[in-house]
């Protein structure tokens, strides 16, 4: 079990990171999980940035909560941040540029900032 502190309070969590991303006045913080992520706040004043390791976020995750990461990463939602290199390094270390794209477009080959 992962140690995941939010608002003040100490959750348990098997699965999730959190990433963060702020530029200007206020923050995103998005967390991710193996079902998929969550928004758990959005006060950015400028819809810019790339999600970086928070300091909540869980020392290790699975393959599945990555998995997840990576999907984030080639899907990107209008408007919400990318993700940024010190979580490509840490969560993606082990992949090829190959591996990623199955698990995040099905293979398809494009032009990603990684």
């Amino acid at each position: 079990m992962y140690v995941v502190n939010l608002r003040g309070e100490t959750k348990m969590a098997a699965t999730s990171t959190i990433l963060k991303a702020s530029i200007g006045r206020g923050e995103c913080l998005v967390k991710f999980s193996e079902s998929g992520y969550e928004v758990i706040k959005d006060n950015r004043d400028i819809r810019v940035g790339y999600l970086h390791i928070c300091t909540e976020s869980s020392e290790q995750i699975t393959d599945m909560c990555r998995d997840q990461i990576i999907k984030y990463m080639y899907n990107t939602p209008r408007k919400m941040p990318g993700i940024g290199t010190t979580v490509i390094s840490k969560y993606f270390g082990g992949l090829t540029k190959a591996e990623a794209e199955a698990i995040g477009n099905g293979g398809k080959k494009v032009y990603y900032n990684f």
